[in-house]
């Protein structure tokens, strides 16, 4: 009679007893985990959606593809920013015209920051085409908090820190890892093409022109190298160089 009340005491704490604790060390886990875990994303509260862009961002979430719809909206912001650059956008003031590419692009980071080209891209249109350097190292320093490994942004800020200091070798120095790397944005070479022409260091601008032929799908980059390779010709030939005076502003 002993033994079997024994025999059942046992039965009661392997079918019961030994599946709770199982769950609690479960739960446990995953608390720990998830506790520690970054992720690598915003939330979806973060993507502050817009009338316009709200059913492309449920899409983006529900589908699982962040990095498509941030690639629809890098062509959105090109379109947009090309057509203000040539005076056919609807921005009635430059402010309007700064302020909105700034949310676009904020907009991408949002949605995709491993998106490394494109970030880095419209980081860079903001800091130096727009000389709006505080809002370009404002979407930086959001981007690291999700990319915190990823140097293009690392190294585009402190090329920002060196343009705002107005160090054009420091510029250079700090802005080379990143050309280096097959998808470097053909706007970042073609500032670091004009630092060499700035620092009469032609062989090395003509290196970058070349690759910016070779490797861009941006016509207006690759015409801008084309027109710089006729420059550096001419420099050779003992001609000063034509855009002198607009390099002294790098």
């Amino acid at each position: 009679m002993e033994e079997n009340e024994k025999q059942n005491n046992f039965s009661l704490i392997k079918n019961y007893f030994i599946p709770i604790i199982s769950m609690i060390m479960l739960f446990a886990g995953n608390y720990i985990a998830n506790s520690s875990y970054v992720s690598s994303f915003p939330p979806i509260t973060e993507l502050n959606p817009t009338s316009l862009s709200a059913p492309l961002d449920m899409a983006a979430i529900a589908l699982g593809s962040r990095r498509v719809f941030a690639d629809i909206w890098l062509i959105r912001i090109l379109i947009y920013y090309g057509k203000e650059n040539i005076g056919e956008g609807h921005a009635s003031s430059a402010d309007e015209v700064y302020s909105e590419f700034y949310e676009r692009a904020f907009h991408i980071a949002r949605l995709d920051p491993s998106f490394r080209s494109a970030n880095t891209l419209t980081a860079a249109i903001l800091a130096f085409n727009m000389s709006q350097y505080e809002d370009a190292e404002n979407l930086l320093k959001y981007l690291l908090k999700y990319q915190p490994k990823q140097r293009f942004y690392t190294q585009t800020l402190l090329s920002i820190a060196q343009k705002k200091k107005g160090n054009p070798e420091a510029v250079l120095e700090s802005i080379l890892p990143i050309i280096r790397e097959p998808d470097c944005p053909a706007l970042i070479k073609n500032v670091t093409a004009l630092l060499y022409r700035r620092a009469g260091q032609w062989q090395e601008a003509e290196k970058i022109y070349i690759d910016i032929i070779n490797s861009s799908k941006e016509k207006d980059y690759v015409e801008k190298a084309i027109e710089g390779l006729k420059d550096i010709a001419a420099i050779k030939s003992g001609y000063p160089d034509p855009i002198l005076s607009e390099l002294q502003n790098l």
